[in-house]
């Protein structure tokens, strides 16, 4: 059976300032970055090894980022600018155009405007730094 190939249009960007599982979309996104997962890799040589060899530690910090179209006077907007201010953590969840969503805590390092043209829409890039693992919910 063949796999269906996905588009990226569909997926929203949520997050709840709370903490809980009351997510909001925070506006419209032009592009998101999921957050990487990669394991620290650590040695387990001993004297009478051969073969250099690794087992996996703990799972590394990731950034997650998203590409913004900014409206100053929009309410889930201007979400993002109170949580880098306050310097409080959120949780995060990305759902994707197949109905799986990953869900993780985080607090927002980076809004960086994007370059203003004559016939753009106004957008910023908002970096969040991860500080919990991610769950993945499959789709309903």
């Amino acid at each position: 059976m063949a796999k269906v190939k996905r588009r990226g249009l569909g997926s929203v960007v949520s997050c709840d300032p709370a903490g809980g599982t009351t997510f909001a979309a925070v506006g419209m996104s032009k592009s998101i970055e999921p957050p990487k997962r990669n394991r620290a890799k650590i040695p387990r040589e001993t004297l009478d090894d051969d073969l250099a060899t690794m087992e996996p530690g703990i799972e590394e910090a990731s950034e997650f980022k998203f590409m913004q179209l900014w409206d100053p006077n929009e309410t889930s907007d201007e979400i993002m600018d109170t949580l880098f201010d306050s310097k409080a953590e959120a949780a995060w969840e990305i759902e994707y155009p197949h109905g799986v969503t990953d869900v993780f805590d985080g607090w927002v390092s980076d809004l960086e405007p994007d370059t203003i043209e004559i016939a753009g829409m106004l957008a910023r890039g908002v970096t969040v730094q991860r500080t919990s693992d991610i769950t993945r919910n499959a789709a309903a």
